[in-house]
């Protein structure tokens, strides 16, 4: 016969061992050559289905996972003898008739399958289906690993061993129980100065969510590594300002998975930033609103941040007292010491630290 004639189609129903979570038995509905002599593909291919939305009710949707139609067609034939469906009246009639017909061929072989019924979807409402594609020997080997791989791998995430199946509540799908789950790694990671501070990145690679990353701080000289911050699984970097100016560190990355296993990186030296004292210039500046007025102080000390206006008198006084070393931050609404708004025009921040006197112009523009 010619190819198209030489099909047969099958209906095997296939168990399947899950171990501690028993066993499932699905049905198989295949397609294979029929006369044996090999074809275009060896083999038997069909689908399973494996999973769609369910009510336990039974209301709204099937109360459990199940093929409802199986219908095999004739591609050589008229509809009414047993061939294709020519219009959605006939497709219909098809999928709703809850048949499940019995091997057919040889012949040129369609089929309909259909699960159901959904009597009361409401408007938005989304049904999900997963149906595997599967090519598989006679032994139906590769439809008892495709329920596997939708099984999945199962985790303990709550440390409760009264909750799930042998303490295991959480499911992944897709892993054969024989797959080793890559492993979670590190990628890209850098680290140096980032101002007066210094600055962490790395990227991530691998199969497992994470639970949270560490970032540990030891001195490169020798010493034991702290913990300087614990960040979400998420974070892609950490700005360190702690880090005493001058001083030299290595820094490590430690990730940890969701399902208990973690992964460091290795430690990476670089030297703390040891900057004078610097008066960043304001952003925006020009402005019309607020202007951000910030510097990094080398040390602790007494501080006075002042803005004077084009003749020399002084408007506003945004800081006076004693800042720790670090960044001192501060933002200025363009009003004076009253509350006033000045008019646009040229002004100075001046900022006198530690003997040292450095300022910086400013411009309004309302």
């Amino acid at each position: 016969p010619n190819y198209w004639g030489d099909d047969a189609t099958g209906l095997e129903r296939v168990a399947v061992n899950l171990g501690a979570h028993g066993t499932r038995t699905v049905t198989f509905p295949y397609w294979k050559d029929a006369d044996g002599d090999g074809g275009a593909a060896t083999g038997h291919c069909g689908f399973v289905l494996l999973d769609h939305t369910v009510d336990p009710t039974g209301v709204s949707a099937p109360d459990s996972v199940a093929l409802r139609t199986w219908v095999v067609t004739s591609g050589t034939g008229a509809y009414e003898d047993g061939g294709d469906p020519t219009n959605d009246f006939e497709r219909y009639a098809l999928l709703s008739s809850g048949e499940i017909e019995s091997p057919a061929g040889p012949g040129d072989l369609r089929a309909v399958m259909a699960v159901g019924p959904f009597p009361a979807v409401a408007p938005g409402q989304t049904i999900a289906f997963t149906v595997a594609l599967v090519v598989t020997p006679g032994d139906f080997s590769n439809v008892a690993r495709a329920v596997e791989a939708y099984d999945g791998r199962w985790f303990d995430l709550d440390h409760n061993p009264a909750t799930g199946v042998d303490g295991k509540e959480h499911r992944e799908p897709w892993y054969l129980p024989t797959d080793v789950m890559a492993p979670v790694w590190l990628a890209g990671v850098a680290v140096g100065p980032y101002g007066a501070d210094v600055r962490v990145r790395w990227g991530i690679a691998g199969d497992q969510a994470l639970q949270s990353i560490d970032v540990l701080r030891a001195p490169a000289a020798g010493g034991e590594a702290s913990v300087v911050a614990t960040l979400p699984g998420n974070a892609r970097e950490y700005v360190d300002k702690s880090a005493t100016p001058g001083a030299r560190y290595a820094y490590t990355i430690m990730i940890h998975g969701v399902y208990g296993a973690s992964y460091a990186s290795p430690a990476l030296e670089t030297t703390a930033p040891n900057l004078p004292t610097t008066f960043w210039q304001s952003y925006p500046n020009p402005f019309r609103g607020t202007t951000t007025i910030s510097a990094y102080l080398r040390e602790r000390a007494n501080v006075s941040l002042a803005v004077f206006d084009a003749a020399g008198r002084r408007v506003r006084s945004l800081v006076s007292g004693v800042r720790d070393e670090g960044d001192t931050v501060v933002s200025w609404d363009g009003t004076d010491d009253a509350g006033r708004r000045l008019p646009s025009g040229v002004y100075f921040a001046k900022l006198e630290v530690g003997g040292q006197t450095l300022s910086q112009k400013l411009l309004i523009m309302r």
